[in-house]
């Protein structure tokens, strides 16, 4: 492609960005994004929608910029609230139920520090009746939070660019991942847990202190294992009771806490 037709492509895109600015502030945008080619995923109005779902025990999600929720209820449900081109792939096959959300083709995003377009209050909800069996879970997210509530699951959780919250429920074995935050655990019922943050580890255990431990923070983080240890870098103790909690925060503390049975 010669010098002249990258200037004429170049001057397209930008008018294109210019539209789509304009647009944005119509919309009451504000920020720092621009957008260029049709881009459907950030604009227009958020859609309102269902799937029709039935009884699973394995569950893998790939969200990319919506936040995913899992939580128990009165039946096996599935919602989103997000823009049109966010609205999920849906299928399942006997109890396997797969969630992805599209791969993005009508454009990308520039960051020039103009406009910003409402991301928040995107989101992909999973509901399961009360009781049932733990879920075999793989859920990854890239930029946006994963919250799991009242849902006993084993397996993978992962989010790129937010927080993992976890609570009232119990996992026989799980691994979690925040590249770029923080890991909440609270009221919880562990067997062996593997756990990898960027920054603060909380984890509120329903049961007492009979677990081994192998916990890594940065040099002056303090790492707090109620009634067993108070230190900075890293502890670890081997219990021999087979259950076991390995966690590694990069940049935040590490706090352990128990409720005694």
């Amino acid at each position: 492609m010669n010098k002249k037709v990258l200037l004429i492509a170049a001057g397209v895109m930008i008018v294109s960005g210019i539209a789509l600015m304009v647009k944005a502030k119509s919309m009451g945008a504000s920020g720092n994004i621009v957008i260029f080619g049709n881009a459907k995923e950030y604009s227009g109005e958020k859609t309102e929608g269902t799937a029709d779902i039935s009884e699973f025990d394995t569950l893998t999600i790939d969200a990319e910029s919506v936040g995913v929720y899992l939580e128990e209820g009165d039946e096996y449900k599935f919602e989103y609230c997000t823009y049109e081109g966010n609205i999920p792939e849906v299928t399942q096959d006997g109890k396997s139920l797969t969630i992805k959300e599209p791969e993005k083709k009508d454009g990308f995003v520039f960051e020039i520090g103009v406009f910003e377009f409402d991301m928040d209050n995107q989101y992909y909800k999973i509901t399961v009746p009360k009781d049932i069996g733990p879920l075999n879970v793989d859920i990854k997210n890239h930029s946006e939070i994963i919250k799991i509530e009242g849902v006993d699951i084993n397996g993978t959780v992962r989010t790129d660019s937010d927080g993992v919250i976890i609570s009232d429920c119990s996992s026989d074995n799980l691994d979690v991942k925040s590249i770029y935050d923080y890991v909440k655990l609270d009221n919880v019922k562990l067997g062996t847990v593997n756990i990898d943050a960027d920054d603060e580890i909380i984890i509120n255990i329903d049961g007492g202190n009979d677990y081994s431990f192998d916990l890594t923070a940065s040099f002056d983080d303090d790492i707090i294992v109620e009634n067993t240890a108070m230190t900075e870098g890293s502890f670890k103790m081997n219990n021999a009771s087979g259950k076991s909690i390995t966690a590694k925060s990069h940049s935040g503390d590490i706090n352990i806490s128990f409720s005694e049975e």
